[in-house]
């Protein structure tokens, strides 16, 4: 019977990069576009899961999820924790879409009466 050697890793698979996006071997990393503050300097009203993020800013969870693969917004670092997002930085990521045509109904728009910076009432 053949013996067959334990499986390697490929030298050129994509590794995870700090914001959990993969980068090839060699490549660096891209910034998010709207980092989080210093995590003691964040208010806990200013924190919401990603299902309370989509409800606050009017999209759904999907979004949310495209907007970090995206790069533009980052979770907060909690060890093994659930994934929590800074509410007033998602704002910059939710205007920057709105500025670069996120409310054309052709590309999926945004609920009717929408506006750029608009939170949901608490």
């Amino acid at each position: 019977m053949q013996q067959v050697a334990p499986a390697q890793k490929h030298p050129k698979a994509p590794q995870p990069s700090s914001s959990g996006a993969f980068v090839l071997p060699g490549e660096v990393a891209v910034a998010v576009r709207y980092p989080n503050p210093p995590i003691d300097t964040i208010r806990p009203k200013d924190v919401a899961d990603r299902a309370g993020t989509a409800e606050a800013f009017g999209v759904d969870e999907v979004t949310i999820r495209r907007w970090v693969h995206l790069e533009l917004i980052e979770h907060l670092p909690i060890p093994g924790g659930p994934h929590l997002y800074h509410l007033p930085t998602v704002a910059y990521a939710e205007r920057h879409t709105w500025l670069n045509g996120a409310h054309r109904p052709a590309r999926g728009g945004r609920r009717p009466g929408w506006q750029p910076g608009q939170v949901a009432a608490a």
